[in-house]
């Protein structure tokens, strides 16, 4: 899609304008460090999680994403952290208040290989559109659990039949392992999933995180505020200076390396397959989790980058084309 396109579906017209890097055009920084917005970050505990949070965000899973702009009041314990991810990424931030704010939801099952978006905008109309920045707040889950794996630099424009595809490049993996009350963020456009093989062995305790993500000037299509039925006066309990994480760095080259399972994704979960993500230093990842280390970068090297193709013997009819 063009800059600015409008799209017309009957009686619906939809309009959006992205910049060059594919992010929602118009919120600008106040002398605040852009670079440092969208680049990956881990904190030692952001919410000082209890029992009753962690039920709260159980009990909203089946309600889906929801929505809370920068002007809503929260209701609920659960708004009310999600206010608080927004209120840490959008200050610097000059944007428009009534279709910037908060999407938000829960999750206990484990999710494969995937980009965040604007669901119905990319069904409708065929425009991807991704959050500013995307987290991820442990409420439940410690380091044997499956980790957060997010490939860097690999965004929809990575996918090989996208109009406008940039030939982009993984060449650092971030891994973050779950601790209760961590917080994890990193750039909304890019490419994540939770990987189990990296769990440790028999690993089974619940896992339970809260995901909320910062969209300035863009309210994701159909997605709306909880129920009125929601509504508490629970205040979650947010650390005021959190201590960031200092990531652990490693070469996969300089490793030994296990198979994984091939990993493909894509709107039916095979359109696409990741090349050079099949072989993780799987060992040296568990170690640093069970040493305590939550944070961990794999740097790879020249002609060891992680890409994005189209598997050679996927049908032409069923892959969904990129736009």
């Amino acid at each position: 899609m063009a800059l600015g396109d409008v799209v017309d579906d009957d009686d619906d017209a939809f309009f959006v304008v992205q910049d060059a890097s594919g992010r929602v055009h118009g919120a600008t920084t106040r002398g605040a460090d852009e670079e440092t917005l969208f680049r990956a970050e881990a904190l030692a505990k952001f919410l000082d999680v209890d029992d009753a949070l962690a039920e709260k965000c159980r009990a909203i899973e089946r309600e889906g994403s929801r929505w809370l702009s920068s002007v809503d009041a929260p209701r609920c314990g659960v708004e009310r952290a999600a206010r608080a991810v927004f209120e840490r990424y959008a200050k610097g931030w000059e944007y428009d208040a009534e279709t910037s704010g908060v999407e938000f939801w829960t999750q206990t099952e484990r999710v494969g290989t995937h980009f965040d978006k604007d669901e119905e905008a990319r069904e409708r109309y065929g425009v991807w559109l991704t959050p500013h920045v995307a987290t991820v707040t442990y409420v439940e889950g410690d380091g044997g659990s499956a980790p957060t794996v997010v490939f860097d630099g690999l965004t929809p424009r990575s996918q090989p039949d996208a109009e406008n595809h940039d030939g982009s490049a993984c060449e650092r993996t971030v891994v973050m392992f779950p601790s209760r009350g961590a917080h994890f963020k990193f750039d909304g456009r890019f490419l994540h999933g939770v990987y189990e093989e990296l769990s440790r062995d028999g690993d089974e305790g619940r896992r339970t995180t809260l995901l909320a993500n910062v969209w300035f000037n863009h309210k994701p299509v159909g997605i709306e505020r909880l129920p009125d039925s929601f509504t508490d006066d629970y205040e979650p309990q947010i650390v005021e200076s959190p201590e960031s994480l200092t990531p652990s760095v490693l070469c996969p080259a300089c490793l030994d390396v296990s198979p994984m399972k091939k990993c493909t994704f894509g709107p039916t979960g095979t359109e696409y397959a990741l090349v050079g993500a099949t072989d993780l230093p799987t060992v040296a990842l568990r170690a640093c989790a069970d040493a305590g280390m939550s944070l961990i970068f794999l740097e790879h090297r020249d002609g060891d980058d992680i890409r994005i193709e189209v598997p050679k013997d996927e049908p032409d009819a069923k892959r969904t084309k990129a736009t």
